[in-house]
């Protein structure tokens, strides 16, 4: 039922693209992502297409690109985060930002309402009718589903707490960036910079890209890439693609096929994906919840508490790595002018006043205060 349902809009939207007015559809409302794409998920690459979905392959790949640079991430309960990630990224050079969400209980969705009707920001709502991995689902259709994405030459596929940062070379620019990369270039890997945090029941107010300056190199990475032959996503980390392609890392040297996740391998000497993984442990229970939501039986949303107070390190002169000033001034300044806008405004005290009641809830919580409270005593640093 549901492979009927994904060839039927297979098979419309590549009726759809025949027209040269299919850009019109650009102008219409939210479109829903239901369960019908709940298999896209499921794929790793042509072997499992349907002959549709390979026919609408082959009529996507006719679009040519028209602008630089656009994004995709898939956030749920991220309202807190948001603003400071979408526009970060608009303060780098993303040109469009499309961003799916699925159940939240936090004013995400209505946040990214408000961001589509001020700024290039193109929602996305997701829904599931099974346990599946959300992430791949809406790579996949990002892939086969949002042919206005081929109107850009690169793609950024991102999570919602992953921050691409260029380096100062290029002026903390990603077009610039992107402008010097190696013509055969597919795409580029971004290694993660894991951003350490301390042990906080809540976070104050305030950016991440100030109130966490420490970070060391980690081996994973996310890409920045061309569409063009990209097959699949279901590594989330890296695209694969339907015919041999050239990855490289920042410093613009090749990364040979399957190592990829080898940290001597890959370079961030161009630049990081900033990861912000830990943050307070009021937000890491928000995360461990959604996570068990997907009803996975094994996924990487699926994480003990335990890696909350493991998975960081004591701040160190050595992994002292502050937000360059320029790009934060942008960003405050940016920041300031959404916030110029009462509803907006009105919005984001919302989210703060729900997020520190929250905090309130977990002191109360015997059990995961407690909990807070021994593994703090526990994984403290020594001395």
């Amino acid at each position: 039922m549901a492979q009927g349902g994904m060839d039927g809009a297979f098979t419309a939207l590549a009726r759809r693209l025949r027209s040269p007015e299919w850009t019109d559809d650009l102008f219409g409302p939210p479109r829903i992502v239901g369960p019908e794409f709940d298999d896209l998920a499921l794929q790793t690459g042509p072997a499992d297409w349907s002959p549709a979905q390979a026919a609408l392959f082959e009529r996507l790949q006719r679009i040519k690109p028209r602008h630089k640079l656009a994004a995709v991430v898939s956030a749920c309960n991220d309202a807190l985060i948001l603003p400071e990630w979408i526009t970060h990224h608009l303060a780098i050079g993303v040109e469009k930002i499309f961003v799916y969400t699925n159940d939240n209980q936090d004013k995400t969705e209505e946040l990214l309402r408000w961001f589509a009707q001020h700024a290039p920001v193109t929602l996305l709502p997701t829904r599931l009718g099974r346990p599946v991995d959300v992430q791949i689902k809406n790579f996949h259709h990002a892939l086969f589903m949002l042919p206005e994405l081929r109107l850009y030459e690169w793609v950024a596929f991102l999570d919602s707490d992953e921050f691409l940062l260029p380096a100062a070379r290029f002026e903390h620019s990603l077009p610039k960036m992107l402008d010097a990369a190696p013509a055969d270039a597919a795409a580029l890997l971004f290694p993660w910079h894991w951003r350490l945090w301390r042990f906080e029941l809540t976070r104050p107010e305030g950016l991440l890209a100030t109130h966490y300056p420490h970070a060391t190199p980690h081996y994973l990475a996310k890409s920045v890439t061309r569409l063009d032959q990209v097959a699949s996503f279901h590594q989330k980390h890296f695209p694969e693609f339907a015919t041999p392609k050239r990855l490289y890392d920042t410093a613009f040297r090749p990364i040979e096929r399957g190592t990829n996740w080898h940290l001597d391998m890959k370079t961030g000497e161009g630049g990081w994906t900033e990861h912000f993984w830990g943050r307070s442990f009021a937000e890491f229970v928000v995360k461990k919840r959604r996570g068990e939501a997907l009803g996975l039986t094994e996924s990487h949303f699926l994480r003990d508490f335990e890696t909350y107070f493991s998975w960081t390190s004591p701040p160190t002169a050595e992994n002292y790595h502050p937000w360059p000033p320029a790009l934060l001034e942008t960003l405050q300044s940016r920041l300031a002018g959404f916030g110029k806008d009462p509803y907006f405004a009105a919005l984001r005290a919302q989210i703060q006043t729900s997020f520190a009641a929250q905090g309130a809830a977990l002191r109360q919580d015997a059990a995961l205060y407690g909990l807070f409270e021994d593994m703090s005593r526990r994984f403290a640093p020594a001395g």
